[in-house]
């Protein structure tokens, strides 16, 4: 648990221990996950890493009762690590980096991010994995093309430098078609006397272009397919 992904909703019945994730399953949304045998000091079997807060709100009330006869205020000494992962499958998104317009220098925010990719528990068992570079419609398709491999050249010369185990395969893919709709508020087209007329909507200026095609502008980091 823990990963880069959104994992919550920690339940433990006996010697099963559930939680839900947003991590690429077999449906690719929230899905719940179990694992077994999760013995810790604090209870019989009962859940690590999880304070008597948490336990509550979530209802496992086998781990209240066992931290309840524990008889102190603090339980983070006693907390010990899971070796439970999960390994990425293939064809799961581990993660999608941005860069500024007209760039491929990877932002602190995103080497954050690439950190996490390389501290997250299986990463070193996965073989291969895939760089896919994207860029803006600003721009000719030619010269979106080469900047979309150079940003994913960028994000394989950063795992090299740092080792990484997997074997990259960078891709330029070009310029990613975002569409506005996903942009603009839709309370902002709306006439304030009458909610069923919409007015003509304005062209947007260039630099209001450059921010509202931002995601398109990323890298995707996806476990490679098999062939």
């Amino acid at each position: 648990m823990n990963t880069v992904f959104n994992d919550f909703g920690m339940f433990f019945d006996g010697e099963t221990g559930y939680f839900v994730s947003d991590r690429r399953g077999a449906a690719g949304k929230d899905d719940i996950y179990t694992f077994n045998a999760a013995s810790t000091p604090l209870s019989s079997k009962a859940a690590v890493g999880v304070s008597n807060e948490y336990s509550a709100m979530v209802g496992n009330l086998n781990l209240v009762k066992g931290l309840l006869k524990t008889h102190t205020s603090s339980i983070e000494k006693e907390v010990k690590e899971t070796p439970v992962y999960m390994l990425p499958e293939s064809g799961q998104l581990l993660t999608s980096i941005y860069f500024e317009f007209d760039s491929y220098r990877i932002l602190p925010q995103a080497k954050e991010r690439l950190f996490q990719i390389l501290a997250m528990r299986g990463f070193d068992d996965i073989t291969e994995i895939s760089v896919i570079g994207y860029a803006d419609e600003l721009g000719t398709p030619e010269y979106n093309l080469r900047l979309s491999e150079q940003r994913a050249n960028a994000v394989v010369q950063f795992f090299k430098a740092e080792r990484a185990r997997p074997r990259f395969f960078p891709e330029g893919r070009g310029q990613l078609h975002i569409p506005l709709e996903d942009y603009v508020s839709p309370a902002s087209y709306l006439s304030l006397d009458n909610k069923e007329v919409q007015p003509p909507r304005k062209p947007l200026t260039r630099k209001e272009r450059i921010v509202a095609y931002q995601k398109a502008r990323r890298v995707d980091i996806i476990v490679k397919k098999k062939q």
